[in-house]
């Protein structure tokens, strides 16, 4: 496999995981996954909150854990060297710095080739399921547990503005009201 097709199983990964940013992805562990089910404290958020987040692993994602897991490797994927801690040196926070300024070059070169309209990045999958959510209207409340947001602030972030057809539909819905 090219280095391309790994960036995208990546990408497809952590959109099948409800959008996680790809750091939750690297630090993924064998201990964390329990049955169908992968438990981790956000990254982002492990010096303020320190609440667990639990995410289904479909068959889809499954089968993209199985084709990196090794017995032996303290990590899933092979993102991070084993023993390897983003938290515990310069150097090995460069190391990962490095590594997903890779697979971003390698998704924005897949996302040209494939002609996407967006920046495809490690960062576009969480984009990418947060906006299809919405789309296919998933309630709010919802939403904001999917991706593992505390605050409505926050969630408003990644979503783009409504598309025109929506706010056409519930403008005429309104006027069919009074008419």
């Amino acid at each position: 496999r090219s280095y391309k097709d790994i960036a995208l199983e990546f990408w497809k990964f952590c959109f099948l995981m409800r959008g996680i940013n790809f750091v939750e992805m690297a630090v993924m562990k064998p201990k964390d996954v329990s049955g169908d089910y992968y438990t981790f404290t956000r990254e982002k958020l492990k010096t303020r909150i320190a609440t667990k987040q639990k995410i289904k692993i479909f068959p889809e994602a499954r089968a993209i854990i199985n084709k990196y897991l090794e017995e032996g490797n303290e990590y899933i994927f092979p993102i991070m060297e084993n023993g390897f801690n983003k938290d515990s040196s310069v150097k090995d926070y460069k190391i990962y710095q490095n590594k997903i300024t890779v697979i971003n070059s390698n998704l924005r070169k897949v996302g040209k080739e494939i002609g996407v309209e967006f920046n495809l990045t490690t960062m576009s999958a969480r984009y990418s399921f947060i906006n299809l959510a919405k789309q296919n209207e998933v309630p709010f409340l919802y939403l904001q547990e999917l991706i593992g947001h505390k605050t409505k602030s926050t969630t408003d972030i990644y979503l783009d503005v409504f598309p025109q057809s929506k706010i056409d539909e519930y403008h005429r819905k309104v006027i069919d009201l009074v008419i």
